[in-house]
């Protein structure tokens, strides 16, 4: 009875998530017409002579990165008190230019802190879906399909870089005939997210790949040997879909292989969707 409720609680949240999804995902759209017409203003082409910002350094420093991500390394630090120029934004990165030439990748939260010739502070968009593309950190749940049978699992996880980064997760299936938990580590590649139509669609597709323990109390369909215990590898296709503010839907599909205690191979499926947020 306390997974049945466990499970209705899941349904539950999934229900309510959904219900702000609809919410947000007008509100992002909005907001989403409204920076990219801001963007187009303020972005070096050769025919475009709008003039374009410049903003005061108030931090003692900024850092400037060779590319459009934590993982590109540092190659030049402005100082305080220096004009840059913002040429043009890709997701949570802009690309400025100091006062002697150089140009290089700078962080928009770097650039929160800094003034227009105004005096003014320079006002950046609120979150979006480029805050989750350089985001450090998330944490998540979804509800689960697992060979005909119903679960949940919670994970969290950290980028490294950009593209990469790396994810724990425990997870219970439960069924009348089943009676399954899981734990592993995976690590996800976003191989798509140097693509500025990303932005725009709030869509990111991802592969994951990890290995963890399984048990198995009670056999699934076609598997007559108890699992007890045994490791599993797994591949898995997604999409994370943003839906405002830190939230991020979340879908997959996955392949499990493991052994029997007879050390026969055996494959198993999962779909899962749930929701993350990130930080």
């Amino acid at each position: 009875m306390i997974r049945i409720s466990t499970v209705m609680l899941f349904l539950s949240l999934l229900s309510s998530f959904s219900s702000l999804a609809e919410t947000q995902v007008t509100a992002s759209s909005n907001m989403t017409k409204e920076t990219k017409v801001k963007e187009k203003d303020n972005q070096a082409t050769p025919d475009n002579n709008r003039q374009l910002l410049k903003v005061e350094i108030i931090d003692p420093f900024a850092d400037l990165h060779t590319g459009p991500g934590r993982g590109y390394p540092i190659f030049f630090t402005a100082e305080q008190g220096e004009l840059i120029t913002l040429i043009k934004r890709r997701t949570h990165w802009f690309l400025v230019e100091t006062a002697n030439g150089t140009q290089g990748w700078v962080a928009s939260h770097q650039l929160a802190r800094t003034l227009k010739p105004s005096g003014q502070p320079l006002n950046l968009s609120s979150t979006g879906h480029g805050e989750f593309l350089s985001s450090s950190w998330r944490v998540g749940f979804s509800a689960n399909q697992f060979e005909g049978a119903n679960g949940f699992s919670v994970f969290g996880g950290y980028r490294a870089l950009t593209w990469l980064g790396g994810e724990v997760e425990y997870g219970e299936i439960f069924g009348q005939s089943t009676n399954l938990n899981y734990y592993g580590l995976n690590i996800l590649v976003e191989p798509l997210v140097f693509f500025d139509d990303l932005d725009t669609w709030n869509i990111t597709p991802f592969l994951a790949v990890g290995a963890g323990k399984i048990t198995l109390d009670y056999p699934i369909k076609r598997v007559e040997n108890d699992i007890k215990d045994a490791d599993y590898t797994q591949f898995g296709l997604g999409l994370n879909y943003y839906i405002g503010f830190n939230f991020v839907m979340r879908g997959e599909y996955r392949w499990y292989n493991t052994k029997t205690n007879q050390n026969d191979n055996v494959n198993f499926n999962e779909w899962k969707l749930g929701f993350s947020t990130f930080f």
